[in-house]
């Protein structure tokens, strides 16, 4: 190998090495950045589901009367 040649080797390593490991960890900041959507997005599912049920209940509930004293259905005191 010429002088030239193997300066140039030397020279461009360390820019590959830095290259190389700023590589791996976008790699890995990718893997992350995906755990933390899906748990977001799961929680999220959950707390919709959840409000959803709670809105239908709430609606139930504001349909219904109930009056102290009185049974809910005629045959109830029998």
């Amino acid at each position: 190998m010429t002088e030239a040649i193997t300066i140039a080797l030397i020279v461009a390593t360390p820019p590959t090495l830095a290259a190389t490991a700023a590589l791996v960890m976008a790699v890995r900041a990718v893997h992350k950045i995906q755990e933390v959507h899906i748990g977001i997005n799961s929680r999220m599912d959950q707390l919709v589901a959840a409000s959803k049920a709670q809105g239908r209940q709430d609606e139930r509930d504001s349909h219904s009367i109930t009056v102290q004293g009185f049974p809910e259905r005629p045959d109830a005191g029998e």
